[in-house]
């Protein structure tokens, strides 16, 4: 098992604009190494019709030291690409966290 992966975690912020409405940005909370989880079978892509467009989405599975910062509004990103995290689970005595995150079709932030 090799964290070969160099990932960036980015968190919300939400500031307010001259109109008073709310505005949600991303800034940058450190560079990572995580493993990429490749699964063997099953489904990991899936393709739906929204307002007569196909969106598609895949799920990857991203293995991570163990911390406590990182949480479900957080993105991830890597190479050139974003992906919303769904969960987090701790694995093996705390010793890493596995993020379950979605790869965003439109690849902004």
């Amino acid at each position: 098992m090799t964290l070969d992966r160099h990932i960036t975690l980015y968190q919300p912020t939400i500031s307010v604009n001259n109109s008073g409405q709310y505005k949600r940005s991303y800034a940058s909370e450190g560079n990572f190494y995580a493993q990429e989880i490749i699964p063997d079978t099953g489904n990991v892509g899936t393709e739906i019709m929204v307002n007569d467009q196909i969106q598609s989405s895949i799920i990857v599975t991203w293995r991570l030291r163990y911390q406590t910062a990182i949480k479900e509004s957080w993105k991830i990103g890597y190479d050139s690409k974003f992906y919303d995290i769904v969960s987090i689970v701790p694995e093996g005595r705390l010793r890493y966290i596995l993020v379950k995150a979605k790869l965003r079709d439109n690849a902004t932030l």
